[in-house]
């Protein structure tokens, strides 16, 4: 048991030094125009902005350090639309169907840059640990100043593939890694 929340705390951070180092770069030439086109994999809608060759994601990730994968006003953002939902000022059929799941803290193990802009989050409520929760937080880009200007969670749900995590081990797995917090 302690070994597989090591295991999946390794693959966490390696997926998240990936996040930073795993952009691939495509060059074509044509030599009728000599027209080049770059991709990467975290392109929004693969739209570049400023012929500066930036996608959306890459202007909302581009000061992103290693800590700001696990909090960050994207996290801040599903926090706030969890709270807004328990205490009904907003409503969500999906998650009407895990709702005393998802009254109390969670711990985010996995953020990463959505293909479809913003951040895929992966969380687990502490108190329901091995029920893992899916979700995609948006954000608006300011194209030309090149700053994220609001957040929204597009979706939300109930992953079929279970944490494997108990209680215990996810506190034990926070004192090891203080980077890891409630929310």
């Amino acid at each position: 048991m302690r070994y597989r929340h090591l295991i999946i705390l390794a693959l966490t951070l390696l997926c998240l030094v990936g996040c930073e180092n795993g952009k691939k770069n495509t060059s074509v030439s044509n030599d009728k125009d000599s027209s080049i086109v770059n991709d990467t994999l975290t392109a929004d809608t693969a739209e570049y902005v400023g012929g500066g060759n930036k996608s959306l994601n890459d202007i909302r990730f581009a000061n992103f350090s290693e800590k700001d994968w696990l909090d960050n006003e994207y996290i801040r953002c599903l926090r706030r639309y969890l709270d807004d939902y328990n205490s009904g000022k907003i409503e969500n059929d999906v998650l009407d169907q895990n709702k005393e799941k998802i009254k109390g803290n969670f711990v985010i193990a996995w953020a990463e840059p959505y293909l479809m802009g913003g951040l895929f989050i992966r969380f687990i409520f502490v108190d329901y640990p091995d029920d893992m929760f899916l979700a995609w937080v948006y954000s608006f880009v300011d194209e030309e100043a090149e700053t994220v200007l609001d957040y929204e969670v597009r979706s939300i749900y109930l992953d079929e593939e279970k944490s494997g995590f108990t209680k215990d081990e996810i506190f034990e797995t926070m004192k090891e890694h203080p980077e890891l917090k409630l929310w």
